[in-house]
């Protein structure tokens, strides 16, 4: 019988050491899986005759635009840490009629820069040091969130940017993707349908991975013209019984 499919499989990604289910993902766009081989021949008056096989490799590519964060995490080999940490700030506040602005949260000492913006709200004109406003123009002083301006400097209505790190009042979700560690190995279970060409009811096919090692390899390409495609590639390495994969036809 002859079959045709056209679906992206669903995977159940669960780890290996422990068998604990890790991610599910429906939302593949593409699932590749690609086998290869190593042929050396034997030669009869310049001509094959004698084939041998050996070195059989798999891998399967998952492509996908919309995705889960545990995706990175799997390719970084870490995890999602949460709580308070510091951030990187930009903040555009105007000048109020004594001369100051106001950040939205506490700065790290030694972290503040500051510049007036040109009309374009993008360029930034000379930047402000910290010393006393009350004598020299272009310098400010900090009391907690508050800023203090020169007066001929920044005049009511004046628009300043302020750089600064700060730390996150809320708890945030951070990944670290560090030099020494790598992706641990998984078992993936890919479901889906192929369709009979004589008509009959699609019938669900499983496919097993047992030992799959992510690639840490991986682009993240943030383009304003189009969406981000996260493509990842899963080396296939054979279990105990020399598996890389076991397809099931129910």
């Amino acid at each position: 019988m002859n079959y045709g499919i056209k679906d992206a499989a669903n995977l159940t990604i669960r780890k290996k050491s422990d068998k604990g289910i890790f991610l599910y993902t429906p939302y593949a766009n593409v699932t590749t899986n690609e086998w290869t081989s190593d042929q050396v021949y034997a030669n009869v008056k310049g001509s094959r005759a004698i084939r041998w096989d050996n070195n059989k490799q798999g891998k399967l590519t998952v492509s996908l635009e919309v995705f889960d964060l545990k995706w990175l995490a799997m390719l970084a080999g870490a995890d999602w840490s949460k709580g308070k940490t510091d951030m990187f700030v930009r903040k555009e506040l105007t000048a109020d009629a004594a001369n100051s602005i106001t950040l939205p949260s506490t700065p790290k000492a030694g972290s503040v820069s500051i510049f007036q913006l040109l009309d374009d709200k993008v360029t930034h004109a000379e930047e402000q040091l910290v010393g006393d406003p009350t004598q020299n123009e272009n310098e400010y002083s900090l009391t907690g969130q508050k800023i203090t301006l020169n007066a001929a400097t920044a005049p009511e209505n004046a628009v300043f940017v302020v750089y600064y790190q700060a730390e996150t009042a809320v708890t945030a979700k951070t990944l670290e993707i560090k030099a020494n560690k790598h992706p641990e190995a998984f078992e993936i279970i890919g479901d889906t349908f192929i369709r009979p060409k004589d008509g009959g009811e699609d019938e669900f096919v499983q496919m097993f991975y047992p030992n799959a090692r992510p690639v840490s390899n991986f682009t993240i390409t943030m383009d304003s013209g189009n969406v981000t495609n996260l493509e990842i590639v899963f080396d296939l390495f054979p279990d105990a019984d020399q598996n890389l994969a076991v397809y099931t036809l129910l």
